[in-house]
């Protein structure tokens, strides 16, 4: 008698463990997922915040936003799917305890009609099920903190396999993440990542500026300092070495003439708003979204599908650049931690070839480069 109850105790425990963990055997993916979604949200937002000056000059505002719009859809539908799941987790739970109580005076109850037990021992026993039900089913109650605690586990155990690949790979001389150690799941998942700037920005068919000006404006600095007054014009096709002292005003200057300056009081409006197509502003320390490919680096924030191979092919060797022709254009990676300074500013001039803007305002972008490759892309 007393082995049968306990069996009946154990077999129901088990049961609802099984029960539990088919509901909610995707609970701990989806919060790995959760922690892996917020995590690039939060740096997308950080990056945009800190490059805001890049974002601005590049025109890509639709593209960006784009990026924050699908990091924040794999963000909300994943919480989406764990709220859920949670609750039916929740709907089990509030089931499994009081139904444990009826099934246990259900299997009582034909010794107490029998008169083989008195009513206040099938109450006992009924509280003794109901503590060891209660000790057995710590998974049940649970669950949900240790799917929390195996995705934690789990992306510790992924951030080690990086550590341990770059580790390799460095000791072996070859370039990181090149070994198969490295493919960790976060890695896998960024590539299947959907890219959302296939799309690029909206492009419209318009004449090109032939005229860059500041007509009689007034620079200041964001705490109403005057800067500089300027009378600024400057057609089509001239070059232009701007020089002065630091702090002085130049960088400024360039992104007033890019239309991105706030702190500007103009005497005359400008003829025509500058786009991406008439005005291309180079910042000293531009960085782009990451994860990107080399062909979308090249083009962002226009649809990389707008150009070929052939021409994209031919600006980098312009460009020399010959070494990315040798990598997969179209493998993700950080262009701006992957690519030495002197190949992200000849990378930056390589779009400017491409995008073949009315004018382009440099700011000190080829300081990384030696004079013959600076005469060469001049």
């Amino acid at each position: 008698f007393p082995g049968l109850l306990f069996g009946i105790a154990l077999t129901y425990t088990v049961l609802g463990s099984v029960v539990v963990h088919w509901i909610g055997k995707d609970l701990a993916i989806l919060s790995w997922q959760g922690e892996r979604y917020g995590g690039h949200f939060r740096a997308e937002l950080r990056r945009v915040h800190d490059q805001g000056e890049t974002v601005a000059a590049l025109r890509s505002h639709d593209a960006e936003l784009t990026r924050l719009q699908s990091r924040f859809e794999d963000l909300k539908l994943n919480k989406w799917k764990g709220m859920i799941l949670k609750k039916k987790l929740g709907w089990f739970d509030r089931i499994y305890d009081p139904f444990k109580s009826v099934l246990f005076v259900c299997v009582l109850m034909p010794f107490f009609i029998k008169g083989e037990v008195s009513l206040g021992t099938v109450k006992q026993c009924e509280m003794a099920l109901s503590r060891i039900t209660a000790s057995l089913s710590f998974f049940i109650h649970e669950y949900k903190q240790l799917a929390s605690y195996r995705a934690q586990v789990d992306r510790l155990y992924d951030f080690r396999c990086c550590g341990l690949a770059f580790m390799k790979d460095k000791q072996a001389g070859k370039p990181p993440g090149t070994s198969e150690s490295a493919d960790v799941p976060d890695a896998q998942a960024d590539r299947e990542l959907h890219q959302v700037l296939e799309r690029g920005a909206p492009s419209i068919t318009r004449e090109l500026a032939e005229v860059l000006e500041l007509k009689r404006a007034t620079l200041s600095l964001p705490s109403g300092e005057t800067l500089l007054d300027v009378d600024f014009r400057v057609t089509r096709g001239t070059s232009i070495l701007l020089c002065g002292a630091e702090g002085s005003g130049k960088s400024t200057l360039l992104r007033a003439l890019a239309g991105i300056w706030p702190f500007v009081r103009l005497t005359e409006p400008p003829s025509m708003a500058l786009t991406l197509d008439d005005c291309i502003l180079i910042p000293q320390k531009p960085k782009l979204p990451a994860p990107m490919t080399i062909r979308q680096a090249l083009t962002f924030p226009k649809a990389p599908e707008n150009f070929s191979d052939e021409l994209i092919s031919d600006v980098l060797l312009k460009v020399r650049l010959p070494e990315l022709l040798l990598l997969d254009l179209d493998e993700p990676l950080d262009v701006n931690g992957a690519l030495s300074g002197g190949q992200f500013q000849k990378l930056m001039v390589a779009h400017c070839l491409l995008a073949k803007p009315a004018f382009i305002l440099l700011d000190e972008s080829m300081a990384h480069l030696s004079r013959e490759n600076q005469l060469h892309l001049y």
